[in-house]
């Protein structure tokens, strides 16, 4: 069947690279928000959702009345120093009615905030595109836009707001952004090019959008100048018409450009939206950044890199102590481990020479932790005696089980990380081996809401407290003491205290892995802001669980959920409730869900 390939892509890569440096964090996102009224379903908040569609059919703008002065309103929440705001003007229609409208900030809520200082006005904004306006600093909480003067309606697409002093926000960078493209033809001027150009607007007629000829397996291609590790792509479909051309389309990333590079490997979508973004620099001018929800940590360089071992027992190969799970069970098959060698070793290759300053170990939680002990790490840049023969960076003394011990010394440049047992026979198990280097890039880390915060529950079992599942510890052995525990209770719960509301979309359990594994089934999320009803077991239901497996660590997606606590509930039953680990993030770019 032949079609016709219609559309505006953008490419957005989440993958080994820099961030946006210089990108401050847009204040207004998701912010509370307000408008003089309302019509046609064009809510204030649509504004400030982050979506850069001004198609206003495609429910992506605000719509006021027809009135005297209409006005929209966002509340930051506390005073900035704002220096800038970008609005996304109406793409498909009526440009003009933005005309002379003013952006007021400051303190007051005197007329409506209309009255606060004058910060910039509007002399037009072409259609689908996204202005800024610039002024000096203003203090304020609120922003305001206005209309003053005359009858009409104000629609806004978008509004971003930023501030001079605010720690900037660390965003992937987008490598398609201004790359080299080409695709199978092109008709109507709809240049390949347009779909990396940065601009947002999904209307064809806007001339933003590429457009193919109608041909047999038409195709877009992007070339990144590079290899990168692919991890998200997003794509921005035709907003005015015929959606549905994209249906079935595929998207395939490497290194071939064999059928012009439609042979390469198709992605597992499921798979790509959801990985959760250890990549990209999170520098901007020379300072590492934090957000609420994103740490700027430094980036592990043994991640996913070559690993070898002396021997290999029962296929637990040495590939397993960098694939990124700490899970100390050894039977969940996330642990390396050897034969009973005389100086058993293991050995990874991070590519290139680095000064390496700090090496973390997490030991095997199930059983035997003393195997560990006397071990050494060496680094260097020499392959005799496999790398043994390295310079000696630390010893480990002892590893608590199922513990992650970190060893910090001065740097060593090497390219090969050793850990060895040197003198006797043993088994040398590994369930993760992480190296970090002073010149280590730093990576954005979704921020885990629940690490240390107050945590409570129904009961509590032979001292198991409900913080142990907040500990930062994955261990899911319940006799190492990390797992939460409470008696048989009827509807057990347990509850975390954010602190304050956060928009939660992912939560990750633990369970326990030593035994009984089937509590959990049945186990519901909950979320919400009120602890007046059954110690906020009611609060709006996030995710139900099915079921975990014995000492595996399960993620539940939803669309975000506004609340400060995050309630385990297990309803209907008499039960014990056991959590090795309770993880919430609230992650602002990720606007799609399962």
């Amino acid at each position: 069947m032949k079609f016709r390939m219609a559309m505006r892509v953008v490419l957005f890569l989440t993958l080994t690279g820099m961030c946006v440096a210089n990108f401050t964090g847009n204040l207004a996102l998701g912010a509370a928000v307000v408008q003089s009224s309302t019509i046609y379903g064009g809510e204030a908040k649509r504004a400030v959702d982050g979506n850069m569609d001004s198609n206003w059919y495609n429910a992506a703008c605000t719509h006021t009345n027809a009135e005297r002065d209409p006005w929209w309103r966002v509340d930051l929440g506390e005073v900035y120093e704002v220096t800038r705001v970008n609005i996304l003007n109406r793409g498909d229609a009526v440009p003009e009615r933005i005309n002379g409208a003013q952006i007021h900030i400051g303190n007051s809520l005197e007329n409506n905030g209309n009255n606060n200082e004058l910060a910039a006005s509007v002399e037009s904004i072409p259609a689908g595109v996204i202005k800024t306006f610039d002024f000096k600093s203003i203090k304020g909480r609120y922003v305001n836009i206005v209309i003053p003067g005359r009858y009409g309606y104000l629609t806004l697409c978008e509004v971003q707001v930023f501030a001079e002093k605010y720690t900037p926000t660390c965003f992937p960078r987008n490598l398609a952004l201004g790359a080299a493209v080409v695709q199978s033809s092109t008709i109507y001027g709809g240049e390949a090019k347009r779909a990396v150009d940065g601009n947002m607007d999904s209307n064809w007629c806007n001339a933003a959008c590429t457009h193919t000829d109608v041909e047999r397996d038409p195709w877009w291609r992007v070339d990144l100048g590079e290899v990168y590790e692919v991890t998200r792509v997003n794509i921005l479909n035709h907003g005015d018409a015929v959606p549905e051309r994209i249906n079935g389309a595929q998207i395939r990333i490497g290194n071939s450009l064999e059928n012009n590079g439609n042979n390469n490997e198709l992605m597992d979508m499921r798979v790509v939206l959801f990985l959760t973004l250890f990549t990209g620099m999170c520098v901007a001018d020379s300072k590492v950044m934090d957000t609420p929800s994103c740490s700027c940590v430094p980036g592990n360089l043994a991640l996913g890199a070559t690993a070898v071992q002396s021997s290999s027992y029962a296929g637990a190969g040495a590939q397993r102590a960098v694939d990124g799970n700490r899970d100390s069970n050894y039977y969940n098959g996330s642990c390396t481990h050897t034969n009973g060698d005389k100086d058993p070793w293991w050995s990874v290759d991070l590519g290139k020479v680095y000064e390496v300053t700090r090496v973390s170990i997490t030991n095997r939680g199930d059983a035997v932790p003393e195997r560990i002990n006397g071990a050494q790490i060496r680094i260097g840049n020499s392959l005799e005696n496999n790398g043994n023969k390295n310079e000696l960076a630390a010893t480990v003394e002892s590893i608590p089980a199922g513990v992650t011990k970190t060893f910090t010394f001065k740097p060593f440049k090497g390219q090969y990380v050793n850990i060895i047992i040197p003198g006797h026979n043993e088994y040398l198990t590994l369930c993760e081996v992480e190296v970090f280097a002073d010149t280590s890039p730093y990576i954005c880390v979704p921020r885990n809401l629940a690490l240390g915060a107050t945590a409570v529950q129904s009961s509590t079992h032979e001292g198991a407290e409900a913080q142990n599942a907040v500990d930062g510890s994955m261990n899911s052995i319940w006799g190492v003491g990390t797992c939460s525990h409470t008696n048989a209770d009827r509807d057990p719960w347990w509850r975390v205290d954010l602190g304050k509301a956060y928009e939660v979309n992912r939560v990750s359990i633990t369970n326990r892995g030593d035994a009984a594994p089937e509590r959990i089934n049945g186990a519901q999320i909950r979320i919400g802001n009120s602890l007046d009803i059954n110690n906020g077991n009611k609060n709006e239901l996030a995710a139900t669980v099915v079921s975990i497996p014995r000492g595996d660590t399960k993620t539940f997606y939803f669309k975000p959920i506004n609340g400060r606590y995050v309630n385990i509930v297990i309803p209907g039953r008499n039960e014990y409730l056991t959590l090795c680990e309770v993880e919430v993030f609230a992650e602002k770019y990720l606007s799609i869900w399962p």
